[in-house]
């Protein structure tokens, strides 16, 4: 089994607590004997043992509760839990997210969201055991067979990219391809669920739902979120531009959040007709000026600079 926030597991500790409330209850009320109510004592003496059970069950029960709460948090995806009692996977189909948004951080230090899903799915793909593993990204659109789970990390349909993703037209690429496909399957969806990307009110999904539900044996749809809290983030504003000959010369402003502390280093990319570079930038307040020089190529002209 794979957890999407592993650290919280450590709450699972706190199943504990109902027991050892329990025990420091029995410390503080200390018996004492007095002969006066000892008949009362034989009377309600066969009652006692079922008084235990009741109570043992109720115990049970608050700690089992703590520690569901816990498991729930840590957000298990697919495998272990969610597959006992079901049938093998055969097909697992896994639309993946990769638009610009997905390389947002959860904070300083940490990978990117689309690096953290796909390595999450790698680990659960081996623990199904032979099921195969169908990529169709955001990027491409295309339906691809992923050879091995350990090969899904190293694609290049599941690195980063600077566009937008239509998460319907996957799904609908999806459906089409499971009405061609035999055996029992899974759709996995990874996406932090931008609006923009998700497209809730798009009639393509009510169609790829009939398609999906018109199968012989209906797939499992399983949503591995990626919400949540990232790093700070920086804004790019482009000042002014000078063109001198072959050269360009650009005016660029880095600003920061107003709450953004400490030194911190942002990668300044500049995608020139295909061709990409990146160089580190360095910001110690909460905003950087400085002028970035590009060299023209001959003949028509696309670039991209993204902070």
């Amino acid at each position: 089994m794979s957890f999407l926030q592993q650290s919280l597991l450590w709450f699972l500790a706190a199943a504990s607590i109902p027991i050892i409330i329990h025990l420091l209850n029995k410390r503080r009320h200390k018996t004492i004997k007095w002969a006066a109510m000892q008949f009362l004592l034989k009377a309600t003496r066969e009652s006692r043992g079922k008084k235990k059970l009741r109570h043992i069950l109720i115990l049970t029960c608050r700690a089992l509760g703590l520690a569901a709460l816990a498991f729930a948090a840590a957000r298990p995806i697919v495998s272990g839990l969610l597959g006992w009692g079901n049938a093998r996977v055969d097909v697992v189909v896994l639309l993946l997210d990769r638009s610009v948004s997905m390389e947002a951080k959860p904070g300083d230090g940490y990978d990117a969201r689309r690096k953290v899903v796909v390595e999450k799915v790698r680990d659960t793909l081996k623990d199904l055991g032979g099921a195969r593993l169908v990529l169709i990204d955001s990027a491409s659109g295309q339906v691809q067979d992923v050879p091995s789970p350990d090969a899904l990390t190293e694609l290049s349909a599941t690195g980063p990219t600077d566009t937008a993703a239509d998460i319907p037209a996957l799904a609908t690429k999806a459906a089409e391809f499971l009405e061609e496909t035999q055996g029992r399957s899974e759709v996995w969806i990874a996406t932090d669920l931008q609006a923009s990307n998700w497209k809730a009110d798009d009639e393509r999904w009510a169609a790829a739902r009939a398609t999906l539900t018109a199968l012989p044996q209906k797939p499992s749809i399983r949503i591995l979120g990626l919400t949540g809290s990232t790093a700070s983030n920086a804004s790019l504003r482009l000042i002014s531009t000078k063109r001198n000959g072959d050269q360009l010369l650009l005016d660029l402003e880095v600003s920061r959040a107003e709450d953004a502390r400490g030194v911190a280093n942002f990668p300044l990319t500049v995608n020139l007709n295909g061709s990409r570079s990146t160089e580190s930038l360095t910001i110690s307040g909460q905003s950087l000026r400085f002028q970035k020089r590009i060299t023209l190529p001959a003949g028509d002209l696309t670039a991209q600079i993204l902070t």
